[in-house]
C-alpha cells in the first residue's frame, strides 16, 4: 500500500515498521479493520501493537515509557488542549506557548489523595489484624500429635489394624489415627480485595508523584530564570524569557504554585511510602499474586459492616473512577492521539504566528487561512497544507512539519533541507544545538512544546534564517542590464557602483541611502524610462539595504556604520549593541548577527540573539 511520508515528502510504500504521526494515507482506509480514516489523514497509533491498513501488514513503533515519560506526556496533552481552546476562544495571533497557569490545579490534592490521608489508619489495622477463616483438614497421624479427632476417625481405626497399638479387653488402644487440623485461610475475598487495592494504589501515587514532580522541575526553572540565577544566558535573552513566563504566570504566582506543589508532593510521597510499608506485611505476602479480583466488587457482610474493611469499598471506588479516564477501546485510543496530533499542529502554527508578528521589519497581514507578509521588499505568506505549514518567501520554501517524537537512534538521515521536523517530545532523544553548518538549525530532533522555555526561541531562529538568507545572499548582486544613460546617473549621485572593472553597464548597490537620495532616486524612477522590471527591481534592492541597514532587534537605523566591504559588509547598533554583516571564512561566506564584544555565544545563552546563516 502507498502512503505520504510527511518527513520525505513523497510517497513510499507502507513500512513494516509504523513511525506514528510519519506518514498519511493517501486515500480513505481502516486501521486494522475498525478504525475509518479520511483521505490525507495521518497513521497513528490506536494502543495495538499491529497496523494493518489497506492489505498491508506492519506495526506500530511504539518504545516503552518510564513513569516520567507518561506524566509528561499527559501533561503535554493538557498543556496543548488548554492553550488551543484559550486561543480558539479569546482569538488573536499573540498567544503565551508556555504551560498555561490553570494546569497547576494538576499538583493539587485530589478526591482519592484526600480519602487516603483520611483512611490510611485502617488500612494499617488490616494489615496488623486482618481477618481470616478457619480451614479444617483430616490427616492420619500419630496420637501424640492428635488434638482432635476426626468424625470418621473410629470407623477408619476398626478397618485398618495396622495403626492399633495394642488391644485390651475395654477396647483397641491407638498408635495412629485419623486427626482433624485446623488453619488459618488469609486469601478469602476481601483479604484478595485488600491485597490487589494496594497494588493499585501503588501504580497510582507513583504516577501521581511523576506528575507533580514534572510541574515542580518547570516551575523551578522558571523560578531560577526569575530569581537571576541564570547567569550564563543574555541578559536581553534572558530578559525576554522572563518576560514571556511572566505572560503565563508572574513571579508571586510562581513561587505559589511552587510552595502548593511541595506542599501536596510532601503529602503524596508519605502516602506512597505507607502503601509500600503496606505491601510488605504479611497479610500482603500471603495472598498468591495471581489471585484477581474482578472491578464489580461483591456486597459481602465484611465489606458492608467492619470497621476497617467497610472502608475498602470506597478506596476501590475511587481508584476506579480515576482509572476509566485512562482505560479506553482502540477507537478512543486513536481519538485521543488524534486530538492530541491536532492540537500540537495548531499550537506550532500559533508559534510561527507570533514570530511574524514580532519581527520588528516585516509587515504582516493576517487571514483567517493564510497570513501574507512583506519583508525587504518581497512578499511572503504561510499557509497550512494539509498537517504541514508552508511559508514561502522570495521564491523559496520552508515546510514545518509537526511530529510526535523522534525515534530515539536519531535516523532518517537525507530527509530534504526544506522540511524542518519539529517534535512535540523527545522521548528520551537528545535535541542538539543550533550550529550555522545546519540551515535549520540542527540535523537532530528540535523538540517544540509548552514545557520547553527555549521553545518559541527554536521557531525564531527558523523563520529568520529563512527571512534573511535571500538578502544576505543576495547582497552586492549586480542589477539587471540598463541604458547607458541610466547607468551613468546612479554612478555620479553615488546610488550604485560598478559591480565591473571592466564595463559600467552592469551595476550594484551595496550601500543604502540616505534619506535625501533615496528621494532623489524615488523621483528618478518615476521620470526616467526604463522598464518596469528594472524599476521594480531597483526599488527591491533599495527596500532590502535599508533592512540591512536597521537592528533587526530595536529597529534603529545603522546607516552611519554601515561599511562594505569585500565580498561583505559590517554594521553595528548603537543602541543594543549588536553587529551583523558577511563574512568570509575558509570554506564559504557566513552572514552573522551577534553581540559586540561577546566571544564564544552559542544559542543556548543568546537565543536568536547570535544567528549565524550559511550561504
Amino acid at each position: 500500500m502507498r502512503v505520504f511520508d510527511r518527513y520525505l515528502g513523497r510517497e513510499v510504500a507502507l513500512p513494516s515498521i509504523v513511525e506514528p504521526g510519519r506518514y498519511r494515507v493517501i486515500a480513505p482506509s481502516c486501521v486494522n479493520g475498525d478504525i475509518p480514516l479520511n483521505a490525507r489523514q495521518a497513521i497513528l497509533s490506536d494502543g495495538r501493537a499491529q497496523c494493518h491498513i489497506g492489505g498491508a501488514n506492519g506495526a506500530f513503533l511504539e518504545s516503552g515509557r518510564s513513569e516520567s515519560e507518561v506524566a509528561e506526556h499527559d501533561l503535554l496533552a493538557l498543556s496543548l488542549a488548554t492553550l488551543v481552546q484559550t486561543v480558539m476562544e479569546e482569538g488573536g495571533i499573540k498567544f503565551c506557548p508556555l504551560m498555561p497557569a490553570r494546569l497547576g490545579e494538576l499538583a493539587e490534592l485530589t478526591d482519592l489523595d484526600k480519602a487516603l490521608v483520611r483512611l490510611m489508619k485502617h488500612l494499617h489495622e488490616i494489615a496488623r489484624r486482618p481477618r481470616s477463616s478457619v480451614y479444617y483438614c483430616s490427616e492420619v497421624s500419630p496420637l501424640s500429635r492428635a488434638t482432635r479427632v476426626a468424625p470418621a476417625a473410629e470407623i477408619r481405626l476398626a478397618a485398618h489394624s495396622e495403626d492399633w497399638h495394642r488391644r485390651t479387653l475395654s477396647g483397641v488402644q491407638p498408635k495412629r489415627i485419623l486427626a482433624l487440623f485446623s488453619e488459618d485461610e488469609w486469601a478469602i475475598y476481601e483479604n484478595c480485595v485488600f491485597a490487589r487495592l494496594l497494588d493499585r494504589l501503588d501504580c497510582y501515587l507513583r504516577n501521581r508523584v511523576a506528575m507533580v514532580e514534572a510541574l515542580t522541575r518547570k516551575y523551578q526553572a522558571a523560578q531560577r530564570l526569575l530569581n537571576l540565577k541564570s547567569e550564563h544566558l543574555y541578559h536581553r535573552f534572558r530578559t525576554s524569557l522572563c518576560e514571556l513566563w511572566e505572560e503565563a504566570l508572574s513571579e508571586r504566582e510562581t513561587e505559589l504554585a511552587i510552595n502548593r506543589a511541595d506542599s501536596s508532593m510532601e503529602v503524596i510521597s508519605s502516602l506512597a511510602k505507607r502503601i509500600n510499608v503496606l505491601r510488605q506485611s504479611e497479610l500482603y505476602g500471603r495472598i498468591p499474586r495471581n489471585t484477581q479480583v474482578p472491578e464489580q466488587l461483591r456486597d459481602t457482610n465484611i465489606l458492608q459492616h467492619d470497621q476497617h474493611y467497610r472502608h475498602l469499598r470506597e478506596l476501590w471506588f475511587l481508584y476506579q473512577n480515576r482509572a476509566a479516564e485512562m482505560r479506553a477501546a482502540p477507537a478512543e485510543v486513536y481519538d485521543r492521539n488524534q486530538k492530541l496530533f491536532e492540537h500540537y499542529v495548531l499550537y506550532v502554527g500559533m508559534l510561527v504566528r507570533r514570530v511574524l508578528s514580532e519581527i520588528r521589519l516585516l509587515k504582516l497581514d493576517a487571514g483567517k487561512s493564510t497570513i501574507h507578509f512583506t519583508f525587504a521588499g518581497n512578499q511572503g505568506k504561510m499557509v497550512r497544507q494539509n498537517d504541514e505549514w508552508l511559508l514561502t518567501y522570495s521564491g523559496a520554501r520552508l515546510i514545518i512539519v509537526p511530529a510526535l517524537y523522534p525515534l530515539s537512534d536519531g535516523g532518517n538521515i537525507g530527509l530534504p533541507a526544506d522540511r524542518i521536523r519539529v517534535y512535540c517530545h523527545s522521548r528520551g532523544a537528545v535535541q542538539e544545538s543550533v550550529s550555522p553548518e545546519r540551515p535549520w538549525g540542527s540535523s537532530g530532533p528540535v523538540i517544540v512544546n509548552p514545557l520547553e522555555f527555549y521553545g518559541l526561541e527554536r521557531i525564531r531562529v527558523l523563520i529568520e534564517r529563512f527571512l534573511w538568507k535571500p538578502l544576505f545572499t543576495g547582497y552586492g548582486d549586480p542589477l539587471p542590464t540598463l541604458p547607458d544613460a541610466a547607468s551613468q546617473w546612479l554612478i555620479s549621485v553615488g546610488i550604485a557602483t560598478s559591480a565591473s572593472s571592466t564595463s559600467t553597464s552592469r551595476l550594484a548597490m551595496a550601500t543604502p541611502l540616505s534619506d535625501a537620495k533615496h528621494k532623489q532616486l524615488e523621483i528618478w524612477l518615476n521620470s526616467e524610462q526604463i522598464n518596469d522590471q528594472s524599476r521594480s527591481e531597483i526599488r527591491r534592492r533599495d527596500d532590502g539595504l535599508t533592512v540591512l541597514a536597521t537592528c533587526r532587534h530595536c529597529g534603529k537605523s545603522a546607516f552611519a556604520s554601515f561599511k562594505p566591504r569585500t565580498g561583505g559588509f559590517l554594521a553595528e547598533c548603537s543602541q543594543c549593541l549588536t553587529k551583523w554583516g558577511i563574512f568570509s571564512t575558509k570554506d564559504q561566506r557566513i552572514a552573522k548577527f551577534m553581540v559586540s564584544g561577546v566571544q564564544g555565544a552559542s544559542f543556548e545563552s543568546h537565543g536568536a540573539w547570535n544567528l549565524e546563516i550559511a550561504l
